[in-house]
């Protein structure tokens, strides 16, 4: 019995131990598909829909530039390119995604689009650049589910419109976190933005931008409470910062009234950072107590007639 119960040890030790082996197995596998997967090149520049698609070919990228069907660049790998720029993009209109790729040590923009439209960039990582993402006079691009960290700009846009820039983290800028200049009618909703050197969101000469759901943690030196000397953003446009009764969250700011954020125009934002769940109760509570007050009056007044009915009646026959 001892000698059975001896080998069936021997057998279960053997049988976790092959199952660790394949464990092993698979994930060197996996990491090998990984790593030849990703390629490493020293830029990538295009300047017309004709050259990308003429690079699509050469490089094997999927995709034919429709909405349905978007050229995709993706798994790249580029550190410290000689002449500064990782990935250029210029004058297109053909649908393009950006995503999964590694930007590091780039002394100018990690991403540069320039004069083009329908342009993507998705779950990629930007480190220690110049700035991240850079777009110029472009319109209907998306920025989204990006990480981005210790570079001196996150994100710049310049006289571009309709962009959604979603869902990034972007930490440790030395200058603003986000910023936007002359640029009006886009859409910053779900990022991140912490402890940039300057504002965690700028906006200069830009209107019409919508602004919710964003967390904002110790930009511009801001500390555990509001200081006048470090807000956290700058407005000098007229934008909505809500959105749906969704605000933004602030790390240096508990009250329910506007967060004061600066800049000349700052007053004439729509702001709110309390949450519309959090208003209903409040309102149906005022409501109540009105009611009740309403109706305290109205049995008061009723009381008074009825007394004074009584009291008339009871002098009607003394009278006469």
């Amino acid at each position: 019995m001892r000698a059975r119960r001896t080998a069936m040890k021997i057998t279960a030790s053997a049988f976790s131990l092959t199952l660790l082996l394949l464990s092993v197995a698979l994930l060197a596998s996996t990491m090998s598909v990984a790593t030849v997967n990703a390629s490493t090149t020293s830029q990538i520049s295009i300047i017309s829909d004709s050259e990308l698609a003429t690079q699509a070919t050469a490089r094997g990228w999927p995709g034919d530039g429709t909405p349905s069907n978007p050229y995709v660049i993706s798994d790249i790998v580029i550190d410290n390119p000689p002449n500064g720029l990782g990935i250029f993009i210029s004058g297109t209109s053909k649908h393009v995604v950006i995503e999964n790729c590694t930007i590091s040590s780039t002394s100018s923009y990690a991403i540069e689009v320039t004069g083009a439209s329908n342009v993507t960039i998705r779950s990629s990582t930007m480190d220690g650049c110049f700035c991240a993402f850079f777009m110029y006079t472009s319109r209907n691009c998306t920025i989204s589910d990006n990480t981005i960290s210790s570079c001196q700009t996150g994100l710049l846009l310049i006289s571009s419109c309709d962009i959604a820039i979603a869902g990034n983290t972007i930490t440790d800028s030395l200058y603003n976190g986000m910023e936007l200049c002359t640029s009006p009618g886009n859409t910053i909703s779900g990022n991140t933005v912490g402890r940039s050197g300057d504002y965690g969101l700028y906006l200069s000469s830009s209107d019409g931008n919508t602004i919710f759901e964003n967390t904002f943690i110790d930009n511009n030196g801001a500390g555990a409470s509001y200081h006048t000397e470090h807000p956290q953003a700058f407005d000098q446009g007229v934008n909505a910062w809500t959105y749906e009764g969704q605000g933004n969250e602030w790390s240096d700011w508990s009250s329910e009234s506007p967060y004061p954020h600066e800049g000349s125009a700052a007053a004439h934002d729509v702001l709110n950072t309390l949450d519309i769940g959090d208003v209903v109760p409040v309102i149906l509570a005022i409501a109540v107590v009105v009611g009740a007050i309403v109706a305290a009056f109205v049995l008061i007044r009723r009381k008074r007639r009825d007394v004074e009915d009584l009291a008339d009646q009871q002098t009607s026959p003394h009278e006469e």
